[in-house]
Formats: C-alpha cells, structure tokens, sequence
C-alpha cells in the first residue's frame, strides 16, 4: 500500500515496537550487547545487512595515507592539484582496479587507523584486532 499510514495501522505499529522495546531492553541487559549492534545483528542474521559505511568518506582517508600511490593510478604527478573532479576519478579508478574487494579494503583500513587511536585501551584495541582477523579470515 502506499500514502499515509491509518490511524489504526499506526496503532499496531506502536504497540509492537513498545514489545520490540521491551524484548530489545531485555535483550541487552541479559548479554551487556547494545541494543544497536543486537537490531544490527539481528539484520545479519536475516540476510538483511544494512550497511550505513559512506565509502566515499573512507575513502578521502586512504587516500590521505596512500596519495602516492593514488596518484599512479592516474598517472597524476606530486605537484599536480586534487580537485573534487580529479578525486572522484580516483575513487573510481580504485574502484574498478580493486573489484569486488574495494569496500572490504577501505573497511579495514578503516578499522586498522581507528585501532593506532592513541586513546584506544588493550582492551578496545584487542577487540579491534580480532574483528579485523574475523574480516580478513571471510575474504
């Protein structure tokens, strides 16, 4: 169906997500899991992932750590400037040369610049390690 939702429709809704709430809550209090990463693991194990990753943002950081050699995928040289048009060329240029990886590639370089935080305890970094293992292991 499609247009506004009826006031009975919406009625439903809302008593379902009260229970959904509740379920969520006791969920997270039983595990020590945030809500978020249960709905998100709940998702995944669904088939449904939902990724909210802009790449285009991880992307503008590999590209701070590797200029270089983003630029030999143009044959670009180190004085040239990096205009907006010349960057989204790039970007599709790593693209194209990384295939189906390049999403899993700025993934986890992502993970592995949040990992060298300097605010990152033992703990946090451990649990950093293990799901960059856990995502390299999958490819």
């Amino acid at each position: 169906t499609s247009g506004r939702r009826s006031a009975e429709v919406n009625a439903i809704l809302g008593a379902g997500f009260e229970k959904l709430e509740i379920i969520l809550n006791d969920l997270a209090t039983q595990t020590s899991i945030p809500t978020t990463q249960i709905i998100e693991g709940w998702h995944k194990s669904r088939g449904r992932v939902i990724n909210g990753t802009n790449h285009w943002n991880l992307y503008s950081k590999y590209f701070t750590k590797h200029e270089g050699q983003e630029r030999r995928r143009l044959g670009l040289p180190l004085d040239a400037p990096i205009t907006p048009t010349i960057r989204g060329q790039l970007y599709v240029k790593f693209k194209e040369e990384n295939s189906e990886m390049w999403q899993e590639i700025l993934e986890i370089h992502d993970m592995i610049e949040m990992s060298d935080l300097p605010t990152q305890t033992v703990a946090q970094r451990a649990q950093m390690f293990n799901k960059i293992r856990k995502k390299l292991i999958s490819l």
